[in-house]
């Protein structure tokens, strides 16, 4: 029920293995977890269930969180309808603890494949949260910058003015960067 604050589950997370984006609403707790125990994840994180993703009980807005999934499954709910801003704010906080970015960019050009027009738009709004939110992912490193370049000229495709607007906040970044 939604009765039931986190606090119980929270300490919970810190002693199992699950995933490091088991609980997403203790963002302060999360990026430490995941990244003192980034290089066992694989050996100590035990294998998902068919369903690939796993959720927690609703909270009290009526969204459940996600306990466990694997990468690609956070991905596609990063696109999903049930998305919601928090998920995708530590989402782009943390998941260098357990993916590069150039590896996300892939897999978000992977699902551009796969998704409708109006996810098409959502991912949109997620790579210029990224972009604007945590530019020095692409600042100061070329394969980043050029899988995301890649990324918006497939965007561009499909969704031309969105691509466009990408493509200008990263332009802008770029020449913030270059200047300090």
């Amino acid at each position: 029920s939604s009765d039931s604050p986190s606090s119980s589950s929270s300490s919970n997370s810190r002693s199992s293995s699950r995933h490091p984006l088991s609980h997403a609403n203790s963002v302060p707790h999360i990026s430490s977890a995941a990244a003192s125990s980034h290089q066992s994840l694989s050996s100590s994180t035990p294998p998902l269930p068919c369903a690939d993703i796993i959720f927690g009980e609703v909270d009290a807005e009526q969204r459940p969180p996600i306990k466990a999934a694997t990468v690609d499954k956070l991905v596609e709910h990063l696109l999903s309808d049930y998305c919601y801003p928090t998920y995708r704010s530590c989402f782009l906080t943390v998941f260098r603890a357990f993916i590069s970015p150039p590896q996300l960019l892939d897999l978000l050009k992977s699902h551009l494949k796969k998704i409708e027009k109006k996810d098409t738009a959502r991912l949109i709004s997620v790579m210029k949260a990224w972009i604007e939110g945590h530019p020095q992912d692409f600042l100061h490193n070329p394969s980043t910058l050029s899988a995301a370049q890649n990324l918006i000229q497939e965007l561009n495709k499909v969704m031309p003015v969105g691509a466009e607007r990408l493509q200008k906040s990263l332009d802008k970044i770029l020449e913030k960067g270059g200047e300090g």
